[in-house]
């Protein structure tokens, strides 16, 4: 029976149905994958309802990964196979979920530290009393070091001495006993040279407060160019001392 204009489904709304190209219909079909009807008027592909579900599966499979090459051996697949197939790949689907949050995890968590050095900035040098914390050399070697810093960048940061001429990583992990004064602030560390360049700043501040200032440590936040220069952020905090 001849279809009327209304029934017939061109390449092209098949493709657009599905969220394809016509292209990949084309391309399809010349791997061998779906022979789409052809209308007698024009010769027009002329896709039916068989080959929607064919395609159906088509999209599916790429969507999978799945190669041309082996979506062919996918149809000739029984149950048993199929179920097989689509096992192991709803498990690497789900792998790459998990990799994907954990991706999306990592971003919020650089958008956060960069929006707190805007806001620490903001906010200029304050006092603040605080748990002194526990923290250990960064040792590079140490694969736990190493998941500690990979899984919140926070746990890594700087120690700046007294003299503000030297300064060293370190790991955080945890916090002492009682609460210490500090002066609170954004401290600006050249990255090439590990020098800070307004620790001077926080020890001034103090000094203004009647206080006198020592180590200086900050827990990591960002690198980025500040002024052309490779900077790396810390939310930093001075020890004071009336």
């Amino acid at each position: 029976m001849k279809k009327s204009a209304r029934e017939r489904r061109h390449i092209s709304e098949a493709a657009e149905a599905m969220g394809v190209a016509p292209s990949a219909l084309r391309f399809w079909e010349s791997e061998g994958l779906i022979n789409f009807e052809r209308a007698r008027d024009n010769n027009y592909r002329e896709p039916s309802a068989q080959n929607l579900l064919q395609l159906f599966d088509i999209v599916l499979y790429r969507s999978l990964d799945i190669p041309i090459a082996q979506i062919k051996s996918c149809f000739g697949a029984d149950r048993r196979e199929l179920a097989s197939i689509f096992e192991r790949n709803a498990a690497a689907v789900a792998e790459k979920i998990a990799a994907l949050a954990e991706t999306g995890r990592r971003i919020e968590e650089r958008r956060a530290a960069l929006l707190t050095t805007f806001l620490t900035e903001e906010r200029g040098w304050d006092i603040v009393r605080i748990p002194r914390p526990r923290f250990r050399p960064y040792d590079y070697a140490n694969k736990s070091d190493v998941a500690l810093v990979l899984n919140d960048c926070t746990a890594s940061g700087i120690v700046i001495s007294r003299d503000r001429k030297s300064s060293r990583f370190v790991t955080f992990d945890g916090e002492e006993e009682g609460e210490r004064e500090y002066v609170r602030g954004l401290l600006r560390v050249v990255t090439e040279t590990q020098m800070p360049e307004n620790a001077e700043e926080m020890h001034r501040f103090a000094e203004s407060l009647g206080r006198s200032g020592g180590e200086i440590f900050g827990r990591y936040l960002v690198t980025a160019a500040e002024k052309g220069v490779r900077t790396d952020f810390y939310e930093a905090f001075l020890e004071t001392e009336n």
